[in-house]
Parts: C-alpha cells; sequence; structure tokens
C-alpha cells in the first residue's frame, strides 16, 4: 500500500471549552510574570473602585422618601380592617368563635370538615394559645382576600397584556422564590413597624400561585365559549368578567385553596 493510498487522520480540533480553560491560565501566567513591573495586574488598586454603595443608597433613599408617604397612608388603611377583625375575635366568646367554625366546616366539607375544625380550634384553646391563634386569624382574614385581589389582577393583567406576561412570570418567580423574611427589611422601611408588615408579606408570597392559576384557567377556557361571547355582542371586559373567569373557576379555586 503506498502512502496516497493510507488514509489520512483529521486534524484534532480542540473545543471551546479548551481553548478559554487553556487562555485564561495562560493569562493568569502572563498578570504573575508581569506583576513587579505592574502590580495593578494582580492586585485591584483601591483607589480605582467606585462608590457604588453610596450611589446605591442615596438612590434608595430618594425613592423611598417619595413613595413612603403613599406607602404608610396604606398601611394605615389596610390596619383598619386587621384591627377589627383582631378586635371581634379576640373579644368574641370562645364558644361563639367555635360554633362559627364549626357551621363554615360543615357548610363547606360536611359533617367530616365541621368535625376537623371544631377539633382543631378545641386543641388551640385547650392548649392556652387562644390569643395568639386570634391574631394569627385576623391576620390571615385580611391577607388571604388581599393575596387574592393582587394574584387574580396579576393574572388577568398577564392575560390580557402578552407583552408583559414574560417579565410577570419572572416576579412570580421570584415572589415564590425569595424568603418571606426577606421582605422584612423593604417592608419595614416602607409601612413602619407593625402587623402590617407581616400581613403584607404573606400576601406577596401567597399571590404567585393565584395568578398562575388565573392565567392557567383561562388559558383553558374552551375557544368555543369565547367564540359564543364574541358572537353575543359582549365587549371584552364583559367576555372576561362573565364568559371567560366564570369558566375557569374550576381552576382559579385551585388558586384559592
Amino acid at each position: 500500500m503506498t502512502a496516497i493510498d493510507q488514509p489520512q487522520r483529521a486534524p484534532v480540533a480542540l473545543s471551546p471549552g479548551l481553548i478559554a480553560a487553556l487562555l485564561t491560565l495562560a493569562t493568569g501566567a502572563l498578570c504573575l510574570l508581569l506583576h513587579p513591573y505592574a502590580p495593578w495586574l494582580t492586585a485591584f488598586p483601591a483607589g480605582w473602585s467606585l462608590p457604588a454603595t453610596d450611589w446605591v443608597g442615596g438612590g434608595l433613599e430618594v425613592v423611598l422618601d417619595a413613595i413612603k408617604p403613599t406607602m404608610r397612608w396604606f398601611s394605615w388603611a389596610i390596619a383598619v380592617p386587621m384591627d377589627w377583625a383582631n378586635f371581634l375575635l379576640a373579644r368574641a366568646p370562645w364558644p361563639i368563635v367555635i360554633g362559627v367554625v364549626t357551621a363554615i366546616g360543615w357548610h363547606l366539607g360536611g359533617w367530616r370538615m365541621a368535625l376537623l375544625g371544631l377539633v382543631g380550634i378545641g386543641f388551640v384553646l385547650l392548649s392556652g394559645y387562644w390569643e395568639e391563634s386570634m391574631n394569627t386569624l385576623a391576620l390571615v382574614v385580611v391577607s388571604v382576600p388581599l393575596a387574592m385581589l393582587l394574584g387574580g389582577a396579576i393574572g388577568v393583567l398577564a392575560n390580557e397584556v402578552p407583552r408583559v406576561r414574560s417579565a410577570l412570570l419572572v416576579g412570580l418567580d421570584a415572589m415564590q422564590t425569595i424568603p418571606t423574611f426577606a421582605y422584612l427589611t423593604p417592608l419595614l422601611l416602607l409601612f413602619g413597624f407593625g402587623p402590617v408588615v407581616g400581613l403584607v408579606a404573606s400576601a406577596i408570597y401567597a399571590a404567585p400561585p393565584m395568578a398562575r392559576n388565573v392565567i392557567l384557567g383561562l388559558e383553558r377556557v374552551d375557544l368555543s365559549v369565547k367564540e359564543a361571547g364574541v358572537m353575543s355582542g359582549a365587549t371584552r371586559f364583559q367576555q372576561l368578567a362573565l364568559v371567560e373567569i366564570p369558566a375557569a373557576s374550576r381552576q382559579i379555586m385551585v388558586g384559592v385553596n
């Protein structure tokens, strides 16, 4: 067999990752060699640092000073129903509260749900945490409707304005990923110290499931149902409120749960 007939081996090609690693190592070695002549290659000069902390702090201070009055007014408005709920639950006799909870459970889920509510709230009473539990229940009574309204508005907005849908979904991911305690510091600056901070933090954390189920429910509405609303002459608001949302109510109730 001649040299012409022998198969030629293809040249070994370096992968982009290997090339990048080799360039990084070569650059690091060169910086170490030039360190005696150019110390800034291995140690960044402190004088070159930008006052980013001061810039960010000053910008946040301006923003907080601008929106703080509105947030404090919102805090006062939210505190009113919460104070009333706390007053009613804390001052109401415990037999009435237990009876109302049992009746609601009976209405929603039959005798099993009624028994669960009776045993659960009875255990709270016997454990000696009645007052603390009523404070928590007052927080839930106000924060749940707030989370439902916030999540429902976000879901409808994402369904009606596709351009902002991606940004809203990213925001919902962040709201569910960031721990609730991480909200407390900025919320304390905006709303001041008090139970409203916990209420708002709970609503922020609970709104994303509601919003996602509203989006999913509106997406799953059958096309024929939507066309029936259009053919009936309904406006966009009427179609959304009277046709699509009722048709998606089963999925939306998952978010309520």
